[in-house]
């Protein structure tokens, strides 16, 4: 996964060289002015990007605050474009703390968004999603109310379009969830993530990262809980997909079998799996003494 992941970022590095030569080359030109710009920002949009996916975030700020220069300077920019520009913006000053910054750049979106698509769209949803994640990343608790607010306002909206079973409301979700497990707000962090288990089995796959991680943050909270047996056998669920997906050997997979080899030490837990199970036959056999008995 992790080679993907970088054998992806080198590719993206060599398309960019090649792009920039390019652009100079159209730069010289007798393109139209505004065509060649249209292709600088794009150039530099993807090059933020990158960025922010390597972790560079002051490059990633220059860039992305350049590129929506450009962007302001076109007459027929598209709209989602400069949102999705936002939005990674915003990436960009969380990964060098500047909170504050991402919070306004995302509320700015949401002017953008609105005044585009309209307040009920699902363009507006996404960038409450974004202004939710931006008042968590924060970790201050003043802001976990507003976090709270617009993470719920970003779900709503997506139920209201029929989309509460897509990928992009699930993910509201699994953050709400988090910001509750921070909270201390467990059973309702709990719920939700249990009531989700169908839709993201349905949507990413029985044996998926997304089943997995949501195994291990209702196994989480079964641990905060102190209900150490449901815990177990939660992470015991993540640990058996982790397995399929990743290898015995992988760090997500050693973390969460560390996890269970400690829950199975505790008291309960024992207790629970060395507890005699109840035979199915006899089960059987007394339900059918039960019929024969006459009525009275």
């Amino acid at each position: 996964m992790c080679s993907l992941t970088c054998n992806t970022l080198k590719e993206s590095e060599q398309n960019l060289m090649k792009a920039e030569k390019i652009l100079e080359e159209l730069q010289e030109s007798k393109l139209d002015v505004s065509e060649v710009v249209q292709l600088e920002v794009e150039l530099i949009t993807t090059q933020g990007r990158l960025y922010v996916q390597q972790g560079k975030a002051t490059q990633a700020v220059l860039l992305l605050e350049r590129s929506l220069k450009l962007m302001q300077s076109l007459v027929s920019t598209d709209g989602a474009q400069i949102i999705e520009a936002h939005r990674w913006l915003v990436r960009a000053h969380q990964l060098c703390s500047n909170h504050e910054a991402a919070i306004e750049i995302s509320l700015q979106a949401k002017a953008i968004a609105g005044s585009s698509f309209g307040p009920g769209s699902t363009k507006v949803a996404q960038v409450i999603h974004t202004i939710g994640q931006a008042y968590t990343c924060t970790g201050n608790t003043e802001h976990e109310g507003l976090a709270e607010q617009n993470l719920l306002e970003s779900l709503s909206m997506y139920k209201q379009a029929g989309l509460a079973e897509s990928s992009r409301a699930l993910a509201v979700l699994d953050d709400l969830c988090h910001l509750h497990v921070h909270m201390k707000k467990y059973q309702e962090a709990f719920e939700r993530l249990r009531s989700s288990m169908g839709m993201k089995r349905e949507v990413f796959g029985e044996c998926s990262e997304k089943v997995a991680e949501t195994f291990h943050l209702m196994g989480a909270i079964r641990m905060a809980q102190g209900e150490l047996p449901s815990a177990y056998r939660l992470m015991k669920k993540c640990l058996d997909i982790q397995s399929i997906l990743y290898g015995p050997q992988h760090k997500k997979t050693k973390a969460t079998k560390e996890t269970l080899d400690t829950l199975s030490r505790c008291p309960g837990v024992v207790a629970k799996r060395n507890a005699p199970k109840a035979d199915p036959s006899r089960r059987h056999l007394s339900a059918a003494v039960e019929k024969q008995k006459p009525p009275k």
